[in-house]
């Protein structure tokens, strides 16, 4: 599990909110289109790899669209760079460029560039 904040959470925060998040979401499948939840007053949305899932959540006043927007660009760029193998093993190996990634996508909780 890796997992960035910029709310602010305390770790028992962010582990119900994980908890919750998997409960929800281990039997549906969003292999082709990113899926929004309503989880907490917060909106959710993933999207699968081939054993991994991605979540982008945000307030509930946040345009789930953009989200939609951040996640699809973050999943279609490490799918990319890993050439398809969204896999753990795969995800593991190259840790550094999902990291690096995410951080040219988001920065501090705010989206630089799409």
């Amino acid at each position: 599990l890796f997992a960035k904040y910029y709310d602010g959470r305390k770790k028992p925060e962010q582990s119900t909110l994980e908890l919750t998040l998997h409960k929800k979401t281990k039997t549906v499948s969003a292999k082709t289109e990113a899926e929004v939840l309503l989880i907490d007053q917060e909106i959710a949305v993933f999207k699968s790899g081939i054993e991994c899932k991605f979540f982008i959540t945000g307030p509930v006043a946040e345009n789930e669209l953009v989200l939609v927007g951040v996640l699809d660009c973050i999943f279609d760029t490490v799918s990319t760079l890993l050439k398809g193998q969204v896999d753990k093993r795969t995800m593991l190996d190259n840790l550094e460029l999902i990291l690096l990634t995410i951080d040219e996508v988001l920065d501090s909780g705010h989206i630089m560039e799409l």
